[in-house]
């Protein structure tokens, strides 16, 4: 549900051609290679030097980058997947990423991911060759500061060699290529993201039940210590941490790098302790600690304000009191600056507010003038806000609530919900944890915003994962999810909603397990879309049925965040199309966000344009009967059904979604996953691809299969940053011959 670190896709995209083109484009290749020049037993080396060798051009890797194995291992169907990262200069693994797929037998059937390479064929240039920029100014455009290491190499961009300083961004943990010439950054290669650890969490842990904020009494495992519990699972390694204003007075200059951060909220946070009684009455809610005004009149002559009253209440639509929270009478002011004045108000002990009423209203009353603002309480935000005050009102006035959150019950869903995701991927795939293995898993609680790392995710109003190296000896997998406590002002109820806490533990698992897809543009949509449509399965699994909504329960005001069953009322609080909120469920039609006009906002979209792939998945399990779309075509599509659909979504989810796959990619590895899936049963996967290329037509969707498997598959063109090659997309059927790639592009050989 949000960002983690600053990271540019390399997009590619594919074209479909007809049959009778396809023909007559193999009809001029040439070059054939034998099937079983690539084995299981091949090296890193060897997989890319027969790429290279068959491009048709005198092609290599980029300066600097080395093919690594990450992984190898079997599916429970026997086929054989591998996984090659390409590393950098540092030994850093950066997002382009090699898979091969074998059968049993050791057949090769399908390559996917992309591949970064230069041209050499051509002296390098550029378009806007002249005097070459300093190496320093490079630096600035890239990271801000003069003082990055910079370097000089070649890569390829829109089909020209251009020189260009390689800046190494340290702060965001990535390389920014710019042109010597021109200043231009022609794209990023951002390393890929490594974890940290925690100390073992050991003990036995007890069943207990405990009061959730969303989901009522329900059993979970903590552990007993003297006198109550805390919320650790030392059977599934999971912690739960309060980190409530830990930090928040830091000196900006003493405010340490991101991973030290992260590991000062980590361990420097405390366990929640519970009695049996807490664990069965704890209510949500925020406390009042102070109140502080800043007057400053229209007129000086006008001088201090005397009579002042602050009062705060519960209250409907209207304004009309629901009950009281706070009432200061005459409230004392002191000069601070000319002109200027200011009023605090210290309460001795702190004021309990219930978050979960619908408004909050405030009335400052000076010198019998009364000025009133609406929904202010904001846990954990010490900003000042300016009441709303008529054209000829004689002072400006601001104001801050300080405010101390009790976050004891929300702490319960999250525990009980990471506890719910862990039990769904371990009892359907027998995944354990994040890695498959059992990692460890730490929930930080209301983390404190203060730091710059946890800022840029926008506390306290979200909810994220985050996987961020650190240096050694921290070098155990460790994952972080981080739960903001919401706000009133933000229209934000604590981020702790069963497919909120499943959509970010599903983040964990594409990490640990899969490709880990890069948080951009369109492979960070399908990033959010696989997260949200897991959620579902788990939010099944939980409570006996999906809802097709995530974050339907923690809008103050009934907006839901996300509609699966139709993202276009996706932000919707009142059964009208909210414009701002909307999600596309059609490619590139209505409400897609256009991340190549935009790389920035959001990423290139990702939060927006997920929309269509979650679409896709309810459309599969739940089936549709003659629904028309925007673009006049109308279907029926049978449901899969959720059992079938879970499977297939995280077989590609593991072994075929590489961290740069966009939607064209993703629908020929759902293809590829149900051929495995099905494993021979031709009559069933031919259904299943049929209806599944049905959903993908309603949606915009292109794939290369056809309803009854691979007959056509189209050349791979380069993306707009040139220097990377898509290599995704190369079934093999049982007619295939070899892979003949030339000048940039590949073909599939038939006999």
């Amino acid at each position: 549900m949000t960002k983690t670190l600053s990271l540019l896709l390399m997009l590619c995209s594919i074209f479909v051609q007809t049959a009778k083109a396809q023909r007559a484009f193999q009809a001029s290749y040439h070059h054939k290679v034998n099937r079983t020049e690539l084995t299981p037993a091949s090296s890193p080396e060897e997989v890319i030097d027969f790429l290279v060798r068959n491009m048709g051009r005198n092609c290599s890797l980029m300066p600097g980058l080395t093919p690594k194995l990450f992984a190898m291992g079997p599916d429970k169907y026997g086929n054989i997947h591998a996984k090659y990262y390409i590393e950098n200069d540092e030994g850093q693994a950066t997002y382009y990423q090699l898979y091969l797929h074998f059968r049993p037998d050791g057949t090769l059937y399908y390559i996917n991911g992309v591949l970064p390479l230069i041209d050499q064929s051509a002296p390098a240039m550029s378009k806007s060759a002249g005097k070459k920029i300093p190496a320093e100014h490079a630096s600035l455009i890239a990271t801000g500061n003069t003082t990055s290491e910079v370097s000089q190499t070649v890569v390829t961009y829109k089909d020209e060699p251009r020189q260009v300083y390689k800046v190494k961004d340290a702060g965001a943990l990535q390389d920014v290529y710019v042109d010597v010439y021109s200043g231009e950054i022609l794209y990023t290669i951002p390393h890929l993201l490594s974890f940290a650890p925690w100390s073992d969490v050991q003990g036995t842990n007890v069943k207990v039940q405990g009061n959730t904020m969303f989901y009522g009494m329900q059993s979970m495992d903590v552990m007993q210590t003297a006198g109550g519990y805390i919320l650790r699972d030392p059977v599934r390694n999971i912690i739960t941490v309060d980190a409530t204003d830990k930090y928040k007075d830091l000196p900006v200059k003493d405010i340490p790098g991101e991973a030290e951060q992260l590991m000062m909220l980590a361990t420097g946070s405390d366990d929640f302790f519970f009695n049996e009684e807490q664990l069965q009455t704890a209510q949500y809610a925020t406390a009042v600690k102070s109140i502080y005004l800043k007057c400053i009149p229209t007129d000086p002559a006008k001088g201090m304000p005397s009579s002042t009253s602050i009062r705060a209440y519960y209250s409907d639509v209207d304004h009309n009191s629901l009950g009281e929270i706070f009432n200061v009478n005459n409230a004392t002011w002191t000069e601070t600056d000319l002109g200027v004045y200011e009023c605090m108000v210290s309460f001795p002990e702190s004021v309990s507010i219930d978050l979960l009423h619908t408004h909050h209203t405030v009335e400052i009353t000076i010198d019998g003038e009364k000025y009133v603002d609406t929904d202010i309480i904001a846990a954990g935000d010490d900003g000042l806000y300016q009441i709303r005050t008529p054209d000829d009102s004689p002072i400006t006035l601001r104001y801050r609530i300080d405010v101390a959150t009790d976050a004891m019950q929300p702490a319960l869903d999250i525990h009980w919900g990471v506890q719910k995701a862990y039990d769904m991927y371990d009892t359907y795939f027998g995944v354990k944890g994040s890695d498959g293995e059992g990692c460890q898993l730490v929930n930080i609680v209301n983390p404190t915003n203060n730091f710059p790392l946890i800022g840029n995710t926008y506390f306290p109003y979200n909810a994220c994962a985050l996987n961020v190296p650190l240096p050694d000896p921290y070098n155990n997998k460790t994952f972080y999810m981080l739960y903001g406590m919401g706000g009133v002002i933000a229209d934000i109820k604590p981020n702790v909603e069963l497919p909120i806490i499943a959509h970010e533990y599903t983040h964990t698992i594409t990490a640990g397990c899969g490709g880990g897809l890069m948080p951009q543009n369109e492979p960070g949509a399908l990033n959010e879309s696989t997260a949200d449509c897991m959620a579902m399965v788990v939010e099944d699994f939980a409570l006996g049925k999906p809802s097709w909504k995530n974050g339907g329960q923690i809008s103050i005001y009934n907006a839901n965040m996300r509609d699966l069953k139709d993202p276009w009322y996706s932000g919707s609080a009142d059964g009208k199309i909210n414009e701002e909120s909307a999600q596309p469920k059609y490619y590139n039609g209505r409400y897609w966000f256009d991340y190549n006009a935009d790389p920035k906002t959001d990423n290139g979209g990702m939060h927006k344009n997920n929309g269509v792939f979650n679409y896709l998945f309810y459309l599969l399990c739940e089936g549709a009967n003659n629904i028309t779309n925007e673009v006049g075509q109308t279907h029926t599509i049978e449901a899969i059904g959720m059992e079938a659909m879970k499977d297939i979504l995280f077989h590609s989810m593991v072994f075929y979604n590489s961290s740069m796959c966009n939607y064209t990619e993703i629908a020929d590895n759902l293809m590829v996953a149900i051929e495995d899936i099905a494993q021979q049963d031709n009559a069933a996967i031919a259904k299943l691809q049929e209806t599944m290329a049905i959903a993908f037509e309603h949606v915009g969707m292109n794939t290369s299969f056809s309803p009854t498997g691979i007959t056509n598959v189209s050349p791979d063109t380069k993306s707009p940053y040139s220097g990377t090659y898509n290599l995704y997309g190369m079934p093999v059927d049982d007619n295939y011959k070899g892979i003949v790639i030339k000048n940039g592009k590949k073909m599939i050989q038939r006999r």
